[in-house]
């Protein structure tokens, strides 16, 4: 596997997790964001609870009618953002402290626990970034990014640069989608520009849990900022 550039053993990224059945993709990518860019800033490792969002988040504000709820685990379709909004108004665990479960569960408060919080979140978009721009801003942090939740996503080997639909029909999952990856690099590989990203369906997804994307098919992307 090459590529041109990546935070692979740099020390800000954590081993590869899997969600399980719980739809918390949005969860995992926006508490290792934030996760590795305090490492980036101060080099201390603070892992972020991904369970203490997915039980609480919807206890602080209502749920959009448009959210779907797994039928087993209770969980539910969301995006990163919500979790970087969570992190700015009510911060969020460690993860040791309210570690996962891969269900949804009632909300807790720890009152002797610490909460880390960011100041704000940002999204590329909004930045007017051409392409080196954004290759600039992913040196600086990993970012989060999603893709099209379909079946030839879901059986990628790693071995090649994911394209997108298959020759074949692909099926879309039950959420429907998007999945939320985390970008932690770039590169070209005979022409084609891909970013590398970081999933949490475990190390049999991909390569140990790490795939090549084509650069087009990697969208909504935005990023937790601590201070200016």
């Amino acid at each position: 596997m090459q590529f041109n550039w990546s935070w692979l053993g740099k020390e800000c990224l954590c081993a590869v997790e899997d969600q399980g059945e719980c739809w918390a993709c949005w969860a995992f990518v926006a508490a290792e964001a934030i996760t590795a860019i305090y490492y980036i800033k101060s080099k201390k490792l603070k892992l972020l609870s991904k369970q203490h969002v997915v039980d609480c988040l919807y206890s602080v504000k209502p749920a959009p009618d448009t959210v779907r709820y797994h039928e087993r685990t209770g969980c539910y379709t969301c995006h990163y953002n919500k979790y970087f909004q969570f992190a700015i108004e009510e911060g969020v665990y460690s993860d040791s402290s309210y570690p996962y479960m891969a269900r949804r569960t009632t909300c807790r408060r720890l009152p002797n626990e610490e909460k880390t919080k960011i100041k704000k979140f940002k999204r590329v978009k909004d930045l007017g970034l051409d392409k080196k721009g954004i290759e600039e801003l992913i040196r600086k942090q990993p970012i989060c990014g999603a893709v099209d939740l379909l079946e030839s996503f879901q059986k990628h080997s790693g071995k090649d640069i994911y394209m997108g639909h298959t020759e074949e029909p692909d099926i879309y999952f039950p959420t429907g989608g998007r999945h939320a990856v985390l970008i932690v690099g770039f590169g070209v590989e005979n022409g084609v520009e891909y970013y590398l990203i970081k999933n949490s369906w475990g190390v049999n997804w991909g390569y140990w849990g790490y795939a090549r994307v084509k650069r087009s098919l990697v969208t909504r992307l935005s990023f937790p900022v601590l201070d200016e």
